[in-house]
């Protein structure tokens, strides 16, 4: 069949044929085109997404840790405040108005500490601010004041009223020292049976003696066997006894204190006897002494400690006891503080030392004075002045090979603002006169020759006074020290510190 393209008719189809070709060629681009514009919107809205995410994140990151984070500002002149917490915030603002109230300072708390307050508490879910809030909003609403706008906090009558309403309820805890006496006796202490007041505790005593010995040579006439050869000697026994003391603590308070302290009351009460109780056991350990008539005791060695509400450096005798009393040889007067005491300290252990040549078994301890004194010797810098320190990332690790401990409870009864935690030029302690206070010492302790003894480990108890609407806790702890021997420790006294 033959075709004639010039045929109108023809031309016509050929036409209409390749319009259609073109109709759906546009037809197939706009449903592409439909297409990839829906991808890139649900593209556009994942990346918004993913940067709104960001961006919430990144804002949080920026707050401070912790439940009670501080409004993030949005006034410039609040944002010095942002590291406050409410209870901090009206804290200061409180000890500001109370300076300019009583005559000390002029200014007063700012407008703009006064404004960060009322953001955060605006802020804030913590229920203990919800008084502060109420009042705060109760305040403003009566004066018709706008949402987000603050009179100044010293005008009377326009804010000053509520201003110090809102307190933190994070206890601003004292700086406790790190106790290791215990932790050291414990390692080898005894429990005392039940039904016992105190332990006796068997000594190992001197060696048998040793000698030359001949060989044997003839037999005994009437017994037949040799004759012995080997000289005898006995193995030499001891014992000592240890006695118990008990300390404690008692406090009393009101139901209302309990009912309306910020702070949880009884379990602050509680945790406060522990680490307080671990304390004075260090000072009782370190400085005991049991001797109570007048100008005897070194703690108190110009008077007379109480009967009547009796110290705690009475419980035991402990470590200074023994030289500066029991054992004099075991003591020597210092002056001047060098880096020989230490060496010389451990030198009065025994015959020649030799109580103190196992250094796993024996460390120094001293006191605050002198361990900062001590931290100035050439001896002890660290390496870019020193060859072989012992002084370590501000830490003296030892001298001459021997652990060093710093106490806070050594020479502890001297609480004297001026001459406090240090002793007189006998090593002793003078509460009558404080002034004669100004020397510092190093204690040198065999560790496995003190023998610490529990008969009852720290209870707290507490005990409701229904009459009286009050409640009392306390806190027992009965225990006991003694020494093997008398070269269980030595001391450098009379140091310059």
């Amino acid at each position: 069949m033959t075709i004639d393209l010039k045929d109108p008719e023809v031309q016509k189809a050929i036409k209409d044929a390749a319009l259609d070709v073109v109709n759906t060629v546009k037809a197939e681009e706009a449903v592409k085109a439909d297409a990839a514009k829906a991808e890139q919107e649900r593209v556009d809205a994942a990346v918004k997404a993913e940067m709104d995410k960001r961006d919430k994140a990144t804002a949080e990151g920026q707050r401070l840790p912790g439940g009670q984070a501080p409004y993030v500002a949005k006034f410039a002149e609040t944002r010095k405040y942002d590291n406050l917490d409410p209870g901090d915030n009206a804290l200061f603002i409180e000890v500001l108005q109370a300076g300019k109230a009583s005559g000390q300072s002029k200014r007063g708390a700012s407008p703009a500490a006064v404004k960060a307050l009322a953001l955060k508490l605006e802020e804030s879910k913590e229920d203990v601010y919800q008084v502060a809030k109420n009042g705060m909003k109760a305040d403003f609403e009566s004066k018709g004041v706008k949402a987000n706008e603050l009179n100044y906090s010293t005008q009377a009558g326009y804010g000053d009223e509520w201003v110090g309403v809102a307190y933190s309820t994070r206890l601003w805890e004292s700086i406790r020292q790190n106790t290791f006496v215990a932790e050291r006796l414990m390692a080898n202490a005894i429990e005392v049976p039940q039904g016992f007041e105190s332990i006796v505790l068997p000594l190992e005593g001197a060696d048998m003696t040793w000698y030359k010995v001949a060989q044997a040579t003839d037999n005994n006439a009437t017994t037949g066997i040799p004759d012995a050869t080997v000289g005898a000697s006995k193995t030499a026994t001891g014992n000592n006894t240890l006695s118990l003391a008990k300390m404690g603590a008692r406090g009393v308070w009101s139901g209302e204190m309990e009912e309306d302290s910020l702070i949880p009351f009884v379990a602050q009460l509680r945790r406060q006897l522990e680490l307080g109780g671990a304390e004075q056991l260090e000072h009782a350990v370190i400085d005991g002494d049991t001797v109570a008539t007048a100008s005897t005791n070194i703690n108190h060695i110009s008077g007379t400690p109480s009967t009547t509400l009796v110290p705690v450096y009475m419980l035991v005798n402990g470590f200074r006891k023994s030289p500066l009393v029991t054992t004099t040889e075991n003591r020597r007067n210092g002056g001047t503080l060098a880096v020989a005491d230490y060496l010389e300290t451990v030198k009065l252990m025994g015959l020649a030392g030799r109580n103190a040549k196992n250094k796993a078994n024996v460390s120094f301890i001293t006191d605050l004075h002198v361990a900062w004194k001590t931290l100035e010797l050439s001896e002890v810098l660290t390496r870019d002045v020193f060859s072989q320190p012992t002084l370590e990332g501000g830490v003296l690790t030892g001298i001459w090979g021997y652990k060093v401990y710093e106490s806070a409870f050594m020479h502890f009864a001297n609480q004297d603002a001026t001459y406090g935690l240090k002793a007189n030029t006998a090593g002793k302690v003078d509460l009558t006169t404080p002034s004669n206070n100004t020397t510092g010492s190093i204690l040198a302790v065999n560790w496995t020759q003190w023998q610490f003894g529990i008969k009852r480990r720290m209870t707290i108890e507490t005990q409701r006074i229904p009459q009286a609407d009050a409640t009392q806790i306390v806190a027992l702890m009965r225990f006991g020290l003694t020494q093997r021997d008398t070269e269980a420790s030595a001391i450098t006294y009379n140091l310059t510190v």
